[in-house]
């Protein structure tokens, strides 16, 4: 799996802002002034770049997919909709199924290790895809949110028993393989335990895939 190297940004706002896409948005014509305390993603501030969206509170901009939000409501945290990259997650199932079914070697040397193909869960799949668009539309490396939000909490929505991303790909095939190529996410990939994927690209600032498993 390529290095990932993580920038830290100081200051908010971006060069170019999100669409604006909700109605009562819709007549602002001035940027959002980051340090005022109020998050504004739909007016360009993000998680990311602006200490007013650094925070758990429901807002749209802090990172967070949350209930009520969508990407006609909140492009910032939810990217756009319709998802344009069904495609790449698909390509996605079938390069880890490939794994499974034929047969793979972990990084690291060990036996060749064979599984069931995996099913897809749409459930699964919203996870990744927020976890996807996350890192690409923010720039954003850690597992954790910066919003907070643990990793872990991320996994527990859905119940997943782990979750991967990987940067830099520029197709589906090339996000998962990237994954595999990575020993800790491989050996889950590879575990008969695991029966179901959800997963996710997302290509924007930066390119990043996402897997879900459970």
């Amino acid at each position: 799996m390529r290095a990932l190297v993580v920038i830290a940004l100081v200051g908010c706002g971006r060069v170019a802002f999100d669409p604006i896409v909700d109605g009562a948005a819709d007549t602002a014509t001035l940027p959002a002034v980051c340090g005022d305390g109020v998050c504004e993603g739909g007016a360009g501030e993000l998680c990311s770049t602006c200490s007013d969206c650094a925070t758990a509170a429901l807002v749209c901009g802090n990172g967070e997919c949350t209930a009520g939000e969508d990407g006609a409501s909140c492009y910032a945290d939810c990217g756009p909709s319709p998802w344009p990259w069904t495609d790449d997650a698909a390509q996605m199932l079938a390069t880890i199924n490939q794994a499974r079914t034929q047969g793979t070697m972990c990084p690291g040397g060990g036996m060749t290790l064979t599984a069931p193909a995996l099913t897809y869960d749409t459930a699964l799949e919203v996870v990744a895809r927020e976890w996807a668009w996350e890192a690409a539309h923010e720039n954003w490396g850690p597992p954790d949110s910066c919003n907070g939000r643990l990793a872990s909490d991320r996994l527990g929505t859905v119940g997943a028993s782990s979750g991967w991303k990987s940067f830099g790909g520029t197709t589906g095939p090339e996000g998962a393989a990237a994954l595999i190529a990575f020993m800790p996410a491989c050996n889950q990939i590879m575990n008969p335990s695991n029966t179901l994927l959800g997963a996710a690209a997302a290509y924007d600032v930066i390119n990043a895939h996402a897997i879900m498993l459970r």
